[in-house]
This record gives C-alpha cells, sequence and structure tokens, in this order.
C-alpha cells in the first residue's frame, strides 16, 4: 500500500512526498547503471537504455 492509498485521499503534501520518492528511487537505480548496461537494447529493437 501507497502513502497516498492509506491517506484515503490524496492531499498536496502526501502527493509531492510520493513523487521525490520515486523520483529519488528511480535516480538511485540509475546511478548504479555500469556503462554496460547503458548500451543494452531495451525492449524496443532499436533503442538503447540511455
Amino acid at each position: 500500500m501507497t502513502i497516498i492509498e492509506e491517506a484515503g485521499t490524496v492531499d498536496d503534501e502526501a502527493l509531492w512526498a510520493a513523487i521525490e520518492a520515486e523520483r529519488l528511487s528511480l535516480a538511485n537505480l540509475l546511478e548504479d547503471l555500469d556503462p554496460g548496461q547503458w548500451e543494452a537494447r531495451s525492449l524496443c529493437s532499436e533503442w538503447r537504455v540511455r
């Protein structure tokens, strides 16, 4: 259950806190990618991760 689901209603503070948490999570994931992972093909055959 997410912060927003627990609250039952969405207020601006809870929404922005959830957005911030997701952005930080993504930034941490991307920070840990090595050069080979950045060059990996995506599910779209002509695209790379970067």
